[in-house]
């Protein structure tokens, strides 16, 4: 018995006994199978070098119509978008916007400032912004917070980039505040019992929203608009954000420091020391502004008196707002057509103070005031159609999580059906209790419910804009992103009795999963609705990313599963990845870790630079003649790619079983690399396993076909 070749195999196998499993891998981490072959999967590099607050729970790439590359990433948090250059922005929707004087605090040589606002309503985590704050405690805050600490209904914390030099109360002027919204859901984490209703749906009376809104986890559903972006946090409503990153100042002498030609007076309108008057002035005060088509603005101005009348705002024939008190008004408007049309501050019989007029491009996602009240997710058709997968009813102002409502095509502004739009509604029927997720696939669209898959096809009747049929049962979603679209447009998901399946041409079709048994036994099933599918298109792959409670103690993503839907070979590994985006719009697939880095994925050969780990193990194989002979292994020979890079280690462990038990020794690690011939070992088993590690920078393995020298002995197990 010379050299005998290692007969490995692609696909890892651990739901049958060791030697049922012969010739494939028992385990395997960073690797896939490429070819019949196991390789390691690519590195990453760093996206940007800015980090994210909370956890993924959805991400999406697309492309504006500039051709400029935009990614967006939902946390349990916050909302944030991308650019190509790596650059992040909070676009989470604002909530509420107002002005405070003197509300901030400081202590000496603490982060922690304290902002009193009365009867605030914020929680922890929660959106701040602050413009214009004069300095506290030497420290000025502008920009971004998030909220540290409730103190009680009138005050909460927010931490700084530096601590104060020195201890001040109720100070820094007056100075614009913005609150995010809160995300609806228990936050972070699902809490145990995550039905509709902790006994299923309708346990505490047909939709009855306030136990699930403890129990489901806060998550959003991503879509491409056009060019926009439109988010929804489960269970709340519908924003959308254009894609502009700079906020410039759109009206000219907004503080009548100089009026010259940019503002046109009506009767009655007078402007002395940088304000302007109203004088029982039923006319306008204009100027034309240019603003982007298809976007949303913000308008802001202050009403410092008011005797009499109203003034009513308008940008071109849309009216913005309408007031007869003193106080300071900021309004977002949807802007339309965009271009140079006129803003109109239109009194009458007014007479007041204006000043510090402003109009500004939202940073920030806005509300879609139209579409329903309350979603649980979004999807955009390919006639421009958005689609509500669960919805409140507006005759009722009830949520009903199987009610699917529609806009009309291409207008996001139009939910309610008429005569002349294609918007619509329906209410499925079924043994479901909730719509998970609605995908957009060729020639339909499916709808994931938590128990069955329901077509959607577009028929442009506008008195029937879409049919509804049943695909199959007790098929449903897991989560709404554990489902992708892969190779051919067909969909590829996990179900909530953790199998998984495929759909294309109208046919589902299970998927069988070599290592199934060892994903049910140790997934976090509370924290189910982390699970997400990921589409590597170079390699065939759809990954499934998912919580791991019993041997990493997770609540969050710490494992995956590989398919190759080609070949139907599975492979596993470990990796933190809340959430992820296939290549296309950027070079790289896109990732978000649970440390809030964003990453270029299968980028390169290192951990963004760094050394990057990997190892896989063959399961047992038998050496001498299967029955009861033991073999004396000489010599290994491996084997590997003339591309590997960077070295690596091979251990091999044999084990003899007799009538006394199994004795099992452990030889190695061997290090190994380009031009290692032979591992001289001596060995005395009948049967073996042997393990790959690589620890480098760059790392980069292929395995051949590896060998044994191999001398046949007297010896018996």
């Amino acid at each position: 018995m010379p050299i005998q070749r290692f007969p490995l195999q692609a696909g890892v196998f651990l739901d049958d006994s060791p030697l049922a499993s012969e010739t494939y891998f028992q385990s395997a981490d960073k690797m896939r199978f490429v070819r019949g072959f196991i390789q390691t999967i690519g590195g990453y590099e760093k996206a940007s070098n800015n980090t994210l607050e909370g956890k993924g729970r959805a991400s999406i790439a697309w492309a504006t119509n500039h051709n400029d590359a935009f990614s967006s990433f939902g946390t349990h948090l916050f909302l944030y978008a991308m650019d190509v250059d790596g650059d992040t922005f909070n676009i989470t929707p604002i909530g509420e916007r107002g002005e405070l004087t003197n509300a901030i605090s400081s202590t000496d040589e603490s982060a922690l400032f304290k902002i009193t606002d009365s009867s605030h309503g914020l929680v922890v985590g929660q959106l701040v912004k602050i413009t214009g704050a004069s300095s506290v405690g030497g420290v000025t805050l502008s920009g971004s917070y998030s909220v540290t600490e409730v103190v009680d209904t009138n005050n909460y914390k927010i931490t700084a980039s530096s601590a104060a030099t020195s201890t001040v109360n109720n100070s820094g002027g007056t100075f614009d505040y913005e609150y995010g919204i809160a995300m609806p859901g228990a936050g972070q984490n699902a809490l145990q019992g995550l039905g509709y209703g902790t006994g299923g749906y309708g346990s505490g009376g047909f939709a009855s929203p306030a136990t699930e809104q403890d129990l489901f986890l806060s998550g959003w559903t991503l879509a491409k608009w056009g060019q926009n972006l439109i988010a929804a946090p489960r269970e709340g409503s519908l924003y959308e954000w254009y894609p502009e990153t700079t906020y410039t100042e759109k009206v000219t002498n907004g503080d009548f420091g100089t009026i010259g030609s940019y503002w046109t007076r009506g009767t009655g309108w007078t402007a002395q020391s940088s304000t302007m008057y109203a004088s029982a002035a039923s006319s306008d005060l204009t100027q034309n502004i240019t603003l982007d088509n298809g976007a949303y603005a913000l308008l802001d101005f202050d009403v410092n008196t008011v005797v009499t009348g109203t003034l009513r705002a308008y940008w071109g024939s849309t009216t913005i707002v309408s007031t007869g008190i003193k106080g300071t008004f900021k309004t977002e408007f949807y802007t339309g057509s965009g271009g140079t049309q006129s803003l109109k501050l239109e009194g009458t019989s007014l007479t007041a103070e204006i000043d510090n007029v402003s109009v500004k491009m939202m940073s920030n996602a806005s509300m879609v005031s139209a579409a329903p009240s309350k979603i649980g997710s979004v999807f955009v058709t390919p006639e421009r159609i958005a689609v509500c997968c669960g919805s409140t009813d507006p005759s009722t102002s009830e949520y009903n999580p199987m009610r699917v409502a529609w806009s009309d095509t291409e207008i996001l502004s139009s939910w309610t059906p008429s005569t002349t739009n294609l918007a619509g509604n329906k209410i499925l029927q079924g043994n479901s209790t909730r719509i998970v997720r609605g995908i957009p696939t060729k020639g339909e669209n499916v709808l994931f419910t938590d128990n069955s898959l329901i077509s959607m096809r577009y028929t442009g009747n506008v008195n029937n804009v879409f049919s509804f049929d049943l695909i199959n049962t007790n098929t449903g979603l897991i989560g709404p992103q554990a489902v992708c679209e892969g190779g051919n447009g067909a969909l590829f998901w996990m179900s909530p009795s953790i199998n998984f399946y495929s759909y294309s041409n109208g046919s589902v079709t299970p998927i069988p999963c070599t290592v199934i048994r060892d994903i049910k036994d140790n997934l976090n099933f509370t924290q189910r609705e982390k699970i997400h599918a990921f589409h590597c298109a170079e390699y065939n792959e759809v990954f499934w990313y998912y919580p791991d409670w019993i041997r990493d103690n997770s609540q969050e993503v710490s494992r995956y599963v590989i398919l190759n839907y080609t070949t139907g070979v599975w492979s596993i590994g470990h990796w933190d990845l809340s959430t992820a985006i296939q290549s296309g719009i950027y070079p790289y697939p896109l990732a978000l870790n649970d440390d809030g880095e964003i990453l270029f994925i299968e980028k390169g050969f290192s951990d963004n630079g760094g050394k990057r780990q990997w190892n896989c193990e063959s399961s047992w194989f038998n050496v001498g003649d299967g029955v009861d002979t033991q073999v004396s292994l000489k010599g290994f020979f491996p084997d590997a790619d003339n591309d590997i890079k960077g070295g690596y280690n091979v251990t091999i462990t044999s084990r003899n079983r007799n009538s006394s038990g199994r004795q099992e020794r452990t030889y190695g690690p061997f290090e190994i690399n380009a031009t290692t011939g032979k591992v001289s070992v001596r060995v005395d088993a009948s049967e073996v396993k042997v393990k790959w590690e690589g620890d480098d920078a760059p790392s980069f393995y292929r395995m051949g076909v590896p060998a044994f020298d191999i001398e046949a002995t007297a010896r018996k197990r």
